[in-house]
Order: structure tokens, then C-alpha cells, then sequence
């Protein structure tokens, strides 16, 4: 049997990726065939990891370009420590997903979905109610 995780797991901190490796672990170890929809979400696609800039500071043409300059070397670091033991440890399906039309026009195939970590509860933390989540598709 196929059973599809989708969560938080391109969140840059520890307790997201470990929680998704761990769910993956579990369902593995009970004999189960395992993959963690590579679910991005427009929030954490590289354009608004790297560009995106708090409200306050938008229209400050120096503290803009100071935090983006900072921004850039904290995201590439997070990126490739974050993203290579996702890439070694977990197994992400094949094709990524942004939306949650993404995800109904071309749907992982599996027996069993799964969804989890407090977070994908989190309106305010996902810019809203994310379907993708909620398994609408």
C-alpha cells in the first residue's frame, strides 16, 4: 500500500523537516510504501524566499537592499543545509506542487493521503486556508 504525506516540509527549521522524516520513518517501518508530496506553496517558492520584503521597510530604498543582501546568503545557507537532507533522507515525489490547482489538474497517485504537523492548520501562518492541506484535491 501507497500512502502520500503532505505537509510543512520546506519550512527552514528543524522541527519541520524532522517531523515530516519522522512520519515518513513510521509509516516505513510499519511496511508501508512512502512518499512526501513535494507540496512548495507560493509563499516558500524561491522568488519570495529571496525577495520578499517585510511591509515596514518596502519603501526604504537602503534598509530594502541591506535586508535583501542578508536575506540572500541566510536563504542559500538554509537552502542547501535544509534541502540536502531532504534530498538525501526523504522521498519527495517526483514532480512539485505550488498550487492547490497544481494538485487537482495532476494528483500524486496513492492508496492512503496523509496530512500533518500543527502547522498546516496555521491560517495565519499559510496566508490563509490552504486546500492543499486540507486534501482537496
Amino acid at each position: 500500500m501507497k500512502i502520500a504525506i503532505i505537509t510543512l516540509h520546506r519550512v527552514f527549521n528543524y522541527g519541520s523537516v524532522l517531523q515530516t522524516y519522522a512520519t515518513q520513518k513510521v509509516f516505513e517501518n510499519a511496511g508501508y510504501e512512502v512518499e512526501v508530496i513535494d507540496y512548495i506553496t507560493e509563499q516558500r517558492t524561491n522568488r519570495r524566499l529571496f525577495c520578499g520584503v517585510p511591509d515596514f521597510i518596502k519603501q526604504d530604498f537602503v534598509h530594502k537592499s541591506t535586508y535583501l543582501l542578508a536575506k540572500f546568503f541566510s536563504v542559500l545557507i538554509k537552502k542547501k543545509t535544509f534541502g540536502g537532507f531532504l534530498r538525501k533522507n526523504v522521498r519527495l515525489t517526483s514532480k512539485k506542487y505550488i498550487t492547490i490547482q497544481d494538485l487537482i489538474s495532476n494528483p500524486p497517485k496513492a492508496d492512503v493521503y496523509v496530512t500533518g504537523s500543527d502547522q498546516v492548520w496555521n491560517s495565519v501562518y499559510n496566508e490563509g486556508i490552504d486546500r492543499g492541506f486540507f486534501l482537496d484535491f
